[in-house]
């Protein structure tokens, strides 16, 4: 089974080092710009086989979006930090991030010259690098507009989903992920205390052993 990874905004390439299946051969993974640019969505395109895809912040997002328009060709979705929208929307009443502190994450990545949005304990990778200026602002964009409530109902019931949440997530609210196990009855939300956002580094058993789960379903490959 062919697995791609979309990586977050301002994510360093290290920060699934400790996911078993992302030092796979079929492993490919994606960044914030490289979702962007439209190679994510062209190489699940011309896969021949679905694609199994692993996320995290904004590259679930993305992953959501991809999930509900190219649904033959996902084959189930592994997501941390998962939301439809990070921006506030109070048209709707919905709960996420202001401009305010989105811009945030900016300074906060600029003033720690690179180490992210907190420095990562011993023993586990850096999660964030500093990308150019035109780079982050791109990213910085599409998580000010991005929005695939809408579009949740076109994910099948039949695709599995796996969804891991930080309890108190300064980036991604909890309720953003129990909306999306609501509105994907299929999906198994696991729900830890604490208020980490990098996910793929505190969580890289769980994350792996779902993405195994995931594989077993198919018959023709196991990772």
């Amino acid at each position: 089974m062919n697995i791609a990874i979309l990586n977050g905004w301002a994510a360093s390439p290290r920060a699934w080092d400790l996911c078993a299946f992302a030092h796979l051969p079929q492993t490919r993974m994606f960044s914030y710009i490289d979702q962007l640019d439209g190679k994510a969505e062209d190489s699940i395109r011309s896969s021949r086989e679905p694609v199994a895809v692993a996320a995290w912040s904004m590259g679930a997002t993305f992953a959501l979006d991809l999930a509900a328009r190219l649904p033959d060709k996902i084959a189930g979705l592994v997501l941390a930090a998962a939301t439809p929208r990070l921006s506030d929307d109070p048209a709707s009443g919905w709960k996420g991030m202001s401009p305010r502190r989105i811009e945030a994450l900016r300074k906060g990545l600029e003033l720690t010259g690179g180490r992210g949005l907190g420095d990562a304990p011993p023993g586990r990778p850096e999660m964030f690098v500093l990308d150019s200026p035109g780079n982050l602002e791109r990213g910085l964009g599409y998580l000010r507009t991005a929005d695939v409530r809408g579009a949740l109902d076109r994910i099948p019931r039949s695709m599995p989903v796996r969804l891991f949440q930080s309890e108190k997530d300064g980036i991604v609210r909890l309720s953003a992920a129990k909306f999306l196990a609501e509105k994907l009855p299929q999906a198994v939300l696991t729900v830890v205390p604490g208020s980490e956002h990098a996910l793929p580094a505190v969580l890289h058993a769980e994350i792996s052993r779902s993405m195994e789960e995931l594989a077993a379903t198919d018959g023709s490959a196991r990772i």
